[in-house]
């Protein structure tokens, strides 16, 4: 989603998710994430030919991989949160993942155990992780508290009178319409 608006808006009412558009950027992450499992060695060639370079990148795919899907949930859920502007549980997901636990899990794989490179994407992964789950909770909770007046809220900060812009197909509600959203 684009906006902190439309974010609100299709957690409020699912109703609105047919108009949400087809793909977004966090859809081909997992597809990515799969070719990083299956055919590391291919990517890579296709940037480098450098065999060092090679080498060193292929045995740290995997962890990329998760990277990117940890990374797709974070960025959409914390998303949705910053559409119900709940913008402090983020703050507190991202200390808590980054500073308490990815990076003193990357050091300490990195440093103690000597394996750098793997240990650093290792930390990076989980703190990644962890803010997906921890953002996810989050929004359940919040989602499980939305009220009428929240809804009326968003309805505000939308104009129904005009048409709205929804993957490119541009809708307009009659008065009945707007009623049977909620």
């Amino acid at each position: 989603f684009s906006s902190a608006e439309n974010d609100h808006i299709f957690i409020v009412c699912p109703k609105f998710a047919k108009y949400t558009p087809k793909a977004t950027p966090q859809l081909p992450l997992p597809i990515i994430a799969i070719l990083f499992i299956i055919c590391p060695d291919i990517l890579i060639k296709i940037f480098t030919t450098d065999k060092d370079i090679i080498a060193v990148s292929i045995p740290i795919m995997f962890y990329v991989a998760c990277f990117l899907i940890f990374d797709g949930a974070q960025v959409a859920t914390l998303g949705a949160l910053r559409g119900l502007k709940k913008t402090k549980p983020i703050m507190w997901t991202m200390i808590l993942s980054y500073f308490l636990i990815g990076t003193p899990v990357g050091c300490t794989l990195a440093f103690k155990y000597g394996i750098i490179l793997k240990g650093f994407w290792i930390g990076l992964a989980l703190a990644l992780f962890s803010a997906s789950v921890i953002s996810i909770s989050f929004l359940i909770y919040y989602y499980r508290k939305l009220t009428k007046k929240d809804i009326k809220e968003v309805m505000k900060v939308i104009d129904f009178n005009e048409e709205l812009q929804f993957s490119g197909k541009y809708i307009s509600y009659t008065e009945e319409e707007k009623n049977s959203l909620f």
